[in-house]
């Protein structure tokens, strides 16, 4: 997750209030005073100020406080080496964790010990 950014958020990236619901960017109306930012959930629409918040409330749930990002998951083979047991990862992100366990098992000789195959996400 990443903090609220309005640019990011009227160029079509989803917005996270502060309890997790996705929003969607509608508009921004200079006419609307101190809450120009429209924006709807589940078709509701709501206003805040430019900064996704309405300050005269305090903080509420539907205040808008993250951009929504996109995780993708990879896969990475852990080693134990020989002669001190050192725990060390593969050099390469796999796609899926069969690949990686194949390439695992490929790549033990037998002064290393293959743990298995773990996932990692990556956040864009």
């Amino acid at each position: 997750m990443k903090p609220f950014d309005l640019e990011a958020f009227k160029a079509g990236a989803t917005a996270l209030t502060r309890d997790g619901i996705e929003a969607k960017f509608v508009a921004i109306d200079t006419d609307l005073g101190e809450f120009p930012l429209v924006f709807s959930i589940h078709g509701l629409v709501y206003q805040r100020d430019l900064n996704g918040l309405y300050g005269r409330a305090g903080i509420t749930n539907s205040d808008l406080v993250a951009i929504k990002t996109t995780a993708t998951t990879f896969w990475i083979n852990f080693y134990r080496l020989a002669p001190d047991n050192e725990l060390a990862q593969g050099c390469c992100l796999h796609s899926t964790k069969e690949e990686a366990l194949k390439d695992g098992a490929l790549s033990d000789i037998s002064t290393n010990k293959h743990i298995g195959a773990f996932p990692i996400e990556i956040e864009e």
